[in-house]
């Protein structure tokens, strides 16, 4: 009968800090723009690491602290990471918690290959490249980027009749906030929306906090995609731009929402760029109490596309 004290199911444990593949996890955690830079995505946790499962991801490269309960929840993720293909490696606490401040009951941490871009607005599931170097070894580290082979996920779809239309699609317009974005990801995936394109200046999508606020709706978009303003406007094959401002605009709750949108929501501080407001065929506000600031961005996309879905349900009655 296996206590409390023995090890995860794993193949290694690393105990030295001189270990390269230590080194280069250690590295990573501590930079968001090296995770850009490799095109990785950070998720920590068992819950994150589940929706990766669900979704039929490649399970890539794991990192899990030797001393996490051999029969909890992790332990079972372990045996389906393996089950899946992922490349584990167990890591002495010390050396773990350099790593990720997960607690150790949910000491595990994916590191996966970022899906590639299908072009503005493309119709299919997120998918990856084909690529073509292996997964991850304790042994010599190559300079390219992370990768566990191709990313064969399969296809995602929008739920049920109250989703929103294959057109919507939520743009975020230089959001900054880590937080914001990945509850706005959240929000999305919630009101049926399942792309969201993000411009230059957004926090970066994959990264291990804006996975933690977006609790795994990652894993429910078909598209999600940094790229430029004219790239988004070349590819909405008909949505309305939709912006909130209070300069030309009528009340959200006034204007008639189930036509397919882009929703273009700005940056914390200064708002939707004159970029999109010059583009704009739809100028929306949110009634809200005199003297009080304006909604936070997240916030106010909640109350949009939420409004967008309320409309939907009552016309589909």
């Amino acid at each position: 009968m296996p206590t409390s004290s023995a090890r995860p199911p794993v193949e290694s444990v690393v105990t030295s800090r001189a270990n390269p593949l230590f080194k280069r996890l250690r590295a990573l955690a501590q930079s968001t723009r090296r995770q850009r830079s490799e095109a990785i995505a950070w998720l920590e946790g068992p819950h994150l690491i589940r929706a990766l499962l669900d979704a039929q991801w490649a399970p890539g490269e794991w990192a899990v602290s030797s001393a996490v309960p051999p029969d909890g929840e992790v332990a079972a993720l372990l045996a389906r990471g393996r089950a899946a293909g992922a490349q584990i490696t167990a890591f002495e606490p010390s050396l773990f918690a350099q790593i990720s401040a997960a607690s150790e009951a949910t000491a595990l941490v994916a590191i996966v290959p970022v899906p590639a871009a299908q072009g503005p607005l493309a119709d299919g599931p997120l998918t990856a490249s084909p690529l073509t170097t292996g997964p991850l070894t304790a042994g010599p580290l190559t300079t390219g980027p992370l990768t566990a082979g191709p990313l064969t996920a399969g296809p995602l779809t929008a739920g049920p009749l109250t989703a929103g239309p294959i057109g919507d699609v939520v743009v975020l317009d230089a959001v900054q906030d880590a937080g914001n974005v990945g509850a706005i990801l959240r929000t999305a995936a919630a009101a049926g929306v399942r792309r969201v394109l993000l411009t230059p200046g957004c926090a970066y999508p994959w990264s291990s906090k804006v996975l933690r606020a977006g609790m795994g709706a990652h894993f429910a978009l078909t598209e999600l995609v940094e790229t430029t303003p004219e790239a988004i406007v070349a590819g909405l094959a008909g949505a309305a731009i939709t912006v909130t401002t209070l300069q030309s605009s009528k009340p959200l709750h006034e204007v008639d929402l189930r036509p397919p949108l882009a929703w273009i929501f700005g940056n914390e501080g200064a708002g939707v760029s004159p970029f999109w407001r010059d583009k704009a065929s739809l100028n929306l506000f949110i009634p809200q109490t005199d003297g009080v600031e304006s909604l936070n961005v997240a916030a106010a996309a909640a109350v949009c596309l939420f409004e967008q879905r309320r409309q939907r349900i009552t016309a589909a009655r």
